[in-house]
């Protein structure tokens, strides 16, 4: 965190007026407070039986959104852009962030362990509210009531997350996120054709999108 301050301050002998410094700080202050209600809230909600797709997404623009959006944003505004391409390059960044977590989501539920090395079965029996969860347990038909049962059990065991992945599939959940993941990606295709590289930076961006939103790990 000090590491990270005293970059921001270099920019200083960079030639960046002193404005502009305190500008970028304050943008990078900002984004650690909201990673820091994100995460809060990714904790939180695991306690909760309810969470609606709202507060979802507030929490995963607070958390990997957040971050994403002021990678992109920082390099913009130490660049020298314009206040209209320095917002765009944020767009770009906070759509891809959506589409990046929304991901991840799918991978924790639906990945193949062998490649993400993390097991298929740690964010159900943690109860934690990914995408695909929180869109299943909001349904009113037999998935969801089925789903809603389960989750209001004392303990998840192992021999739960058949039972919740066959209701997970029946909502029409896993679906729902890819279909997300998707939206989140050509929104941030759109702000990144608004933003304007040149090249070869804008190829290079162009391929990061693409890779995040379709990644398998």
């Amino acid at each position: 965190f000090a590491l990270a301050h005293l970059a921001l301050l270099r920019l200083r002998e960079q030639g960046m007026p002193a404005e502009a410094v305190l500008d970028a700080m304050w943008a990078f202050d900002e984004m650690c407070r909201q990673l820091t209600e994100g995460q809060f809230l990714d904790m939180w909600f695991e306690s909760r039986e309810q969470v609606s797709e709202e507060e979802y997404l507030h929490m995963i623009s607070c958390k990997t959104s957040a971050l994403l959006g002021l990678s992109a944003e920082m390099g913009a505004r130490v660049a020298g852009a314009t206040p209209a391409s320095i917002a765009a390059y944020r767009r770009f960044g906070l759509a891809l962030g959506w589409a990046f977590q929304v991901q991840d989501d799918i991978l924790g539920i639906w990945g193949d362990e062998a490649i993400t090395g993390k097991s298929a079965q740690s964010d159900i029996l943690s109860r934690k509210k990914s995408l695909p969860i929180v869109h299943a347990l909001a349904q009113e038909g037999e998935a969801g009531q089925a789903l809603r049962a389960i989750y209001a059990r004392s303990e998840l065991t192992p021999a739960d997350v058949p039972e919740v992945l066959r209701w997970l599939e029946a909502a029409g959940s896993r679906a729902y996120a890819e279909a997300m993941v998707q939206k989140a990606h050509a929104q941030a295709l759109t702000a990144l054709n608004e933003a304007q590289p040149r090249e070869p930076a804008a190829s290079v961006l162009r391929e990061l999108a693409d890779q995040l939103a379709a990644r398998a790990y």
